[in-house]
């Protein structure tokens, strides 16, 4: 007989970017309440007890698949068993929004990061990458003047032909995780925003960061199922 699993009741060792950052430490902050260990990769150390902070650059593929095959801690040297596999990776880490840097380099970054987190995943058989997309990728957020969207409510199949590199990225994004999908790495997608409201699609969203993370939900599933999970927004 085939037994179903409950992915949230293993506990797991979890790498996290961007867990220093205003979404990053609650989401960091209730994995590890859950009883997972989750290691941090950021620019800035994390403010979050428990979690450890491996500073790193991820737009550099070297940084990313050495940090993506570290120890979490110094007590994993002690069974004497070598490195253990990371079971999930969450990417959070990204240029938060336009005018943070000009906006070639916000494109660079956040599109890099991304596709050295799905290569390394990939490669090195971590099965599950959860990271963060866009309500910008509707293309209405940063438009220059107003725009409306093409319909109401929004749904996924609505248009994402953004004018800014953020939402862009965020596109691009979206598109690589696909192909990594097709390369055996099961991914899903969510959008933590706090302009608009949640979508229609309610079988499918992932609950509020307040009550539960997303990533949480998101991890929680088996790493089987494929395919890029809604995009979820948190009501203002």
């Amino acid at each position: 007989m085939v037994h179903s699993i409950n992915w949230w009741d293993i506990n797991m060792r979890i790498l996290f970017t961007g867990g220093s950052g205003k979404a990053g430490r609650h989401a960091t902050a209730y994995l590890r309440d859950q009883g997972h260990r989750v290691t941090n990769l950021d620019w800035v150390v994390s403010d979050v007890p428990g979690i450890t902070t491996l500073k790193t650059d991820l737009t550099d593929a070297g940084q990313v698949f050495n940090a993506c095959q570290a120890y979490a801690g110094f007590d994993e040297l002690e069974p004497g068993t070598g490195v253990p596999r990371y079971d999930a990776i969450v990417h959070f880490a990204a240029i938060p929004a336009i005018l943070h840097r000009p906006d070639n380099e916000t494109y660079r970054i956040n599109a890099l990061s991304t596709y050295n987190i799905l290569d390394a995943a990939t490669k090195l058989g971590i099965p599950k990458v959860i990271f963060a997309s866009s309500e910008t990728t509707y293309g209405v957020c940063f438009a220059d003047g107003e725009k409306k969207p093409d319909y109401l409510p929004i749904d996924e199949d609505h248009p994402t032909v953004p004018q800014d590199s953020y939402a862009m990225s965020k596109v691009v994004n979206e598109v690589t995780a696909r192909s990594s999908r097709h390369a055996r790495v099961s991914t899903s997608t969510a959008c933590a925003s706090i302009t608009l409201s949640s979508p229609t699609n309610t079988a499918r969203i992932f609950p509020p960061i307040w009550k539960t993370p997303p990533y949480a939900a998101a991890i929680s599933s088996p790493t089987s199922t494929p395919g890029i999970w809604a995009r979820w927004s948190i009501a203002a």
